[in-house]
């Protein structure tokens, strides 16, 4: 025996040998593996590359989506702030006028009222004119009857 052979079988004792049912098995290895590269292999490497295209276009489009909702979110907000800085001026505007015309109307009402008065203290001062006048007019009069009383009752005591 050749001393490559006593290695070999004292490696194990497998002895290949190289014949012609090696090249018609690799022959049938080759041709599977073709098959199966066409039947199985591309097919499924093909349908993993459409779905990361298909992955990848759906995250673009959700990327898209994403920044139109946060363009229409911030368009909400500034017309949301708008509206309420509108509000907020034209309920300021209103207690403004309402302000304006309560001040207005007691105004009024103040001068309505000091006209009032000053037409009470004309006619309390005529009254009180026209009492004085008729007082100073009897006042000998009323004299010589309080002088009277008081002489007739002090000389009706003595």
């Amino acid at each position: 025996m050749d001393p490559l052979q006593i290695t070999v079988r004292s490696m194990g004792g497998v002895i290949i040998d190289l014949d012609g049912s090696f090249f018609i098995q690799l022959a049938i290895v080759l041709l599977v593996m073709a098959v199966l590269r066409q039947l199985v292999f591309k097919p499924y490497l093909d349908s993993l590359e459409a779905r990361e295209a298909k992955t990848d276009r759906t995250r673009e489009e959700a990327e898209a989506v994403k920044a139109r909702a946060d363009a229409l979110a911030e368009r909400y907000e500034a017309t949301l702030s708008e509206a309420r800085q509108k509000a907020v001026d034209a309920r300021q505007s209103l207690r403004d006028d309402g302000n304006a015309r309560r001040d207005e109307a007691i105004g009024e009402a103040r001068r309505v009222a000091n006209a009032k008065m000053d037409a009470a203290r004309a006619a309390i001062d005529a009254q009180y004119e026209g009492v004085r006048s008729d007082l100073k007019g009897r006042v000998d009069e009323l004299s010589e009857l309080i002088v009277d009383k008081v002489l007739g009752q002090q000389g009706g005591a003595r």
